[in-house]
């Protein structure tokens, strides 16, 4: 089973990711594709919720795993894509889909918008990819319309990986991020569900408990 890691570095500067990838280069065994990551937080504008209920709802969109959206509300996952490739054949044949997906964002920005207010949006791109001799580690600045936020580095095992080789993986990457002198680190590791583990899910969850600003 894959982990999940999520590690976010807020009093980061842009060349902190430069010092990162230095100190990395003793384990890396290749570098692979970019990645880049949309981050973003939206008020229900409904008067009338539940006290229980929270407004804020999150949705991270991932280019590199299928181009996937995962929405977050109240610790319940919906996961959506935009990729024509997930797109059921069923759907295609009988004329329910014309196999372009809209963005789910772009749902909410333009058909839910009487529902669902944008509060902010963070950004990831050209984000770089390190196969490392234990850990996938994808590593990105994060800009919002603000400015610089700081450095996000996501963490992924092996499928093999029990989860104590990761937890001392997830240490490694600490350690070598106090040893460039970053401070503020906000690390997660938390499941959505711990009694129905998933993958997609959980990481969009890690995502959030870092980002909640």
């Amino acid at each position: 089973m894959k982990r999940s890691a999520v590690i976010f570095v807020e009093k980061a500067t842009p060349g902190t990711l430069t010092e990162f990838k230095d100190i990395l280069s003793n384990t890396l065994l290749s570098l692979l594709e970019s990645w880049s990551v949309e981050f973003r937080t939206y008020r229900c504008l409904i008067k009338n919720l539940p006290p229980e209920a929270s407004r804020l709802m999150y949705s991270i969109t991932f280019q590199h795993h299928d181009r996937k959206t995962i929405l977050i509300k109240n610790k319940l996952a919906m996961i959506t894509t935009s990729s024509p490739s997930e797109v059921p054949r069923d759907l295609v044949d009988n004329v329910s889909s014309t196999n372009s997906p809209e963005p789910f964002d772009q749902i909410l920005s333009s058909k839910l918008s009487n529902i669902w207010n944008q509060r902010q949006i963070i950004k990831g791109e050209a984000g770089e990819t390190f196969e490392t001799t234990d850990t996938l580690v994808r590593a990105v600045n994060l800009f919002s319309y603000t400015g610089f936020k700081g450095l996000l580095i996501e963490l992924t095992s092996p499928e093999d990986a029990t989860a104590e080789e990761f937890n001392k993986s997830v240490q490694r990457m600490r350690t070598m991020l106090e040893g460039i002198g970053a401070k503020d680190v906000k690390v997660s590791q938390e499941n959505l569900n711990p009694s129905n583990c998933d993958y997609i899910s959980d990481l969009a969850y890690q995502y959030t408990r870092v980002l909640e600003f």
